[in-house]
């Protein structure tokens, strides 16, 4: 091969591979959500979902895969292709995934890309109406009176809210009984009638249920009282002091390119500041995330929940066999 073809052939090559990179997107995009519809996850990935279609002109394919605290969607998305067409709503429960499960075939830090921080949720403690239970303090008695025999409900063995469930029973030195439901929606019901006790659970599941006096507020996991909620105490006021606010990220792939990354993140961003997502997050018991982060900050921060996470999950010896 003489110079000259050689030169013509680099040139071509880093014209088709520029022109590779700026056709994206040129089909739908699949997002991937490891919650069941109705819940603070769900709601807040359709509509980053929605605005990633108008910002692109691209569908982008909602896809909840549930179960297994999340892990069958995040094996799923681990083993796609970078291209960004598929991507993932993430929890909490992803960063301890690994402590909590045998045999993953994934790792959190090194198998996906961190693209955005959407929100934090803060978990809410409730109960029936009519329980005697009125505080956590209520709660915290009960417990020591009759190890054993209340119940706690998460949405499912792994999640955010095994994770604080956990932290509250070694914090507070008592003994409750875990009982994992596939969403916290799905954990109302058996509240409500009273076979289970408690149920930790995302703002957006409890609040239109606590205003409308089905469930009973008992405590938040924050370290600051909700707007939508002054009157309920956090779990510190209570006397069971430890942190564990839930989050909701958006991720790739490992190997996702840094500029499709950064065009999702701007997006993104973008969408959590405008004022009707603000609105929505208030209203919702959700919490922005000050100030927005690129992907960059957002991966330094998702590696810390790992090891804090890690570390409070092994403190409470969560284990999912």
């Amino acid at each position: 091969m003489n110079i000259k073809t050689l030169i013509t052939s680099v040139v071509v090559f880093t014209a088709c591979t520029a022109a590779g990179a700026q056709a994206w997107p040129n089909r739908p995009i699949t997002l991937i959500i490891p919650a069941a519809p109705g819940t603070a996850a769900d709601m807040l990935g359709r509509k980053v979902g929605s605005q990633l279609s108008s910002d692109f002109g691209q569908p982008v394919v909602i896809d909840n895969k549930v179960g297994a605290g999340g892990t069958i969607a995040y094996d799923h998305v681990a083993r796609q292709k970078p291209d960004g067409y598929t991507l993932t709503i993430a929890v909490g429960g992803l960063a301890i995934a690994p402590t909590i499960y045998n045999g993953l075939r994934f790792d959190p830090t090194h198998d996906f890309t961190p693209i955005a921080q959407l929100a934090l949720t803060p978990m809410i403690f409730v109960t029936r109406p009519e329980s005697p239970l009125h505080g956590l303090q209520d709660l915290v008695s009960a417990a020591k009176k009759e190890p054993d025999r209340l119940m706690y409900g998460s949405f499912g063995s792994g999640s955010t809210s095994h994770l604080v469930g956990e932290s509250f029973k070694r914090v507070a030195g008592v003994q409750l009984t875990h009982v994992p439901y596939k969403s916290g929606v799905a954990a109302v019901p058996d509240v409500v009638s009273g076979q289970l006790d408690v149920a930790i659970i995302d703002p957006v599941a409890a609040l239109s249920l606590i205003k409308a006096g089905r469930l009973k507020a008992l405590g938040v996991a924050s370290p600051t009282r909700l707007s939508v909620l002054p009157e309920v105490q956090t779990t510190a006021e209570a006397g069971v002091p430890f942190s564990a606010v839930g989050w909701v990220g958006l991720f790739g792939p490992a190997g996702l390119p840094k500029d499709i990354a950064s065009k999702v993140n701007s997006s993104v961003n973008t969408t959590m500041a405008s004022l009707a997502m603000r609105e929505w997050l208030a209203g919702s018991g959700s919490v922005a995330v000050e100030p927005a982060l690129s992907s960059d900050q957002w991966r330094q921060r998702f590696d810390s929940y790992v090891q804090s996470w890690t570390l409070i999950a092994r403190e409470a010896r969560m284990k999912v066999e």
